[in-house]
């Protein structure tokens, strides 16, 4: 526009474009899943695992201590390029809370402890929870550095401000919506099933990253 301005079709024609398209879906379910987690994973690991509060409460911090890993995955995306990161980071979420479900689901078969620290009670099956939680902590922390750098380069300069304006916009919204369905779920089906479909979220913004690296090499 004269004024400077630019007209909202410009920003909607941003949607035409498959990678910057396919890649909005791959962040928003990486939004409904994570602050889903962020949500009820404590409730999780005490209702459905049968987990003390106290061992709950420091797994759960362990989800976020890891999040330093975001100063490595944002040089290696710098170094071997964006999208293979995207791809490991979400792999690595999804395994993380995907071992978390299958745990879960084998809660009644509890090991013997094998002492605690504390308050805190150690046996294979915590320790297996620790690992599987740090594993999603790494994946999701891992991948936001990766992510921005990518919308930045799918984004034209002109609109790079809005374009990511709009993004964010749509990720609050699956965001909000996430812990929304968990909630309903785990009181209708349980917090396995529930979980079970974020663990289907994360692994389908996995086959789509995965599949944007594919079309990536293969345009080169």
């Amino acid at each position: 526009d004269a004024d400077g301005t630019v007209d909202l079709r410009r920003y909607a024609a941003l949607f035409d474009e498959p990678r910057f398209s396919t890649f909005v879906v791959v962040t928003a379910l990486f939004s409904f899943a994570y602050n889903s987690v962020v949500a009820f994973l404590p409730l999780f690991l005490t209702a459905e695992v049968g987990l003390a509060p106290t061992t709950a409460n420091l797994l759960y911090s362990a989800l976020f201590v890891v999040s330093l890993v975001q100063l490595g995955t944002g040089e290696a995306s710098d170094r071997v390029g964006v999208l293979p990161v995207l791809v490991g980071t979400l792999g690595v979420a999804t395994a993380g809370l995907g071992a978390l479900v299958v745990l879960a689901g084998g809660a009644t078969a509890t090991a013997p402890a094998t002492g605690g620290v504390l308050g805190v009670t150690v046996d294979a099956r915590t320790l297996a929870m620790g690992a599987a939680v740090v594993a999603l902590g790494l994946g999701s922390h891992g991948y936001r550095p990766a992510r921005g750098a990518y919308l930045m380069d799918v984004l034209p300069g002109d609109v790079s401000g809005g374009g990511l304006g709009a993004v964010r916009t749509l990720l609050m919204g699956a965001g909000a919506v996430g812990p929304a369905v968990v909630g309903y779920l785990s009181e209708t089906a349980g917090f396995v099933a529930a979980f079970s479909v974020l663990v289907a979220a994360l692994a389908c913004a996995t086959a789509l990253t995965a599949a944007l690296w594919a079309l990536d090499r293969r345009s080169r």
